[in-house]
């Protein structure tokens, strides 16, 4: 059992630099690329909150479906 395993199966707290250490590069990559698509929606989403706009009038100034807002936004309703 790894220690990481063993750290989660006690309870412990993970270090972060220890549990990303323990993915591949590949994983490592994938995770960075993920995490830069979330902090967009998230700027994304504040800064039409801050500007008191709805996806609609977002969408109509981006010339994209209000679809495509809602589904960048989703993972932070």
């Amino acid at each position: 059992m790894s220690k990481i395993n063993k750290a989660v199966k006690r309870g412990d707290l993970i270090a972060y630099g220890d549990l990303f250490g323990s993915y591949s590069k590949k994983r490592q990559q994938e995770i960075l690329k993920r995490a830069r698509y979330l902090k967009a929606a998230m700027e994304l989403k504040k800064l039409r909150k801050e500007l008191k706009i709805s996806q609609g009038e977002l969408a109509n100034k981006m010339k994209v479906k209000r679809e495509f807002i809602s589904k960048f936004e989703f993972h932070f309703r």
